[in-house]
């Protein structure tokens, strides 16, 4: 902070961790105008365990995990799952959930329900020979009746992981998010059978108490200056410490008259009354409407600052990941600030192309290796001057040590 400037960073992000919490509120004591922040995408992981870790749902995951693996560790099952969820028109392979990862449940509940007609085909066949209770659940309306509920309960919250963990600035439309996701558990639990009433209320209320962990007045700051909503949600008591944040927010730029451009803003008065500054809302991002539209005022100078702030630390891990991928085991000759440039150029690159290359999946380690490598490729291309020289890879096996 001291190298850039305080005065740069509005929020630190990081989880629940004693030794994070403790440095936050270090550097809080220091730095009063900086928030520390807990990773939204991280609080919506931990309501995803949460969910599974209701008895009924417990139970049944086990279930799931037990086919997953029965037919996995089967050449022959595989095999044959696959000829026959081609027959279905179904290309997708069972998928274990990971063990840190509780929102890629849903992705293993999916991957079996796609598969379901394969997976009965095999069940009736009688050549194969299939454990009873394994053909039971397969063969069983309930089981798959389970699956379809327990996916709709996961789903809200793992569509909103994706959606907060976007590279653009979603702070705006975390509040909105989080009581979304309250609405559509609620509304999802009642039409659910196979859950009792004990472990729909602790549902509830681990969605309540993990908002509420998200949830701080930046957060109702930003979906205040939203122009497209303007805190239209916010309660009585929320809708304050929004108005609190700004404020403080505000004396620390030495913006003293602030508070009239916020009513004014509220109320589409004086500057804000021209009706052609809301005509472009609906195609225009929030950080941009402030920049280039409403720049002049002084509320635009807070309104970027809060709605620039990052609500994951999604972005960051990205950046660690594709570090990762460049300096591994493999490849480790690349000097430090080789591999940053080219880190660099990888990030941008996606970035740039995503609508080209939607299909490119990083979590799959052939798709990384080749997206890399072209990327390699490009640099040493660009560098084969006289500056760098090209970068080579050499094979371990072809490589004699000096004892031979």
């Amino acid at each position: 902070m001291q190298a850039y400037g305080e005065n740069k960073f509005l929020v630190l992000i990081g989880d629940n961790a004693r030794n994070k919490q403790k440095a936050f509120q270090l550097i809080k004591l220091k730095y009063p105008h900086v928030v520390p922040l807990g990773c939204c995408a991280h609080v919506l992981n931990l309501l995803c365990q949460d969910i599974i870790k209701v008895q009924e749902i417990t139970l049944f995951i086990m279930q799931v995990i037990t086919i997953i693996k029965y037919f996995k560790k089967s050449q022959r099952l595989t095999s044959l799952l696959r000829k026959f969820s081609q027959g279905q028109d179904s290309t997708q392979t069972l998928k274990l959930p990971c063990v840190t990862r509780w929102g890629s449940h849903i992705t293993s509940l999916k991957s079996l329900k796609a598969n379901r007609s394969a997976l009965q085909i095999l069940a009736v066949r009688g050549d194969l020979e299939i454990a009873r209770d394994i053909k039971d659940l397969i063969l069983s309306d309930d089981f798959w009746t389970k699956t379809g509920e327990c996916i709709s309960i996961l789903e809200p919250v793992t569509e909103s992981i994706f959606y907060l963990e976007s590279d653009q600035n979603r702070i705006h439309r975390t509040y909105i998010t989080f009581k979304d996701i309250q609405v559509k558990i609620r509304f999802t639990l009642t039409d659910i059978s196979t859950l009792s009433e004990e472990s729909k209320q602790q549902i509830l209320t681990s969605v309540s108490s993990r908002c509420n962990m998200a949830i701080r007045p930046i957060h109702l700051a930003a979906y205040m200056l939203d122009p497209t909503t303007q805190g239209l949600e916010l309660t009585q008591e929320e809708e304050p410490q929004g108005m609190e944040f700004i404020y403080n927010l505000s004396q620390h730029l030495s913006l003293f008259n602030l508070m009239a451009d916020l009513a004014c803003y509220k109320a589409k008065e004086n500057f804000w009354a021209r009706r052609f500054l809301w005509s472009s809302l609906d195609s225009t991002e929030p950080i941009i409407w402030w920049k280039g539209i409403c720049g002049s005022t002084e509320l635009s100078k807070v309104a970027i600052r809060i709605l620039s702030a990052p609500c994951t630390s999604a972005a960051t891990e990205r950046s660690f990941s594709i570090q990762g991928y460049i300096h591994n085991n493999k490849r480790n000759r690349l000097t430090t600030e080789r591999s940053e440039k080219i880190s660099f150029i990888c990030y941008n690159w996606n970035l740039k192309h995503k609508h080209e290359h939607e299909n490119i999946q990083f979590h799959e380690e052939n798709e990384e290796e080749n997206v890399i490598e072209a990327f390699i490729d490009e640099v040493n291309d660009y560098n084969s001057s006289d500056e760098m020289e090209p970068i080579q890879f050499v094979a371990c096996d072809s490589v004699e040590s000096d004892s031979d």
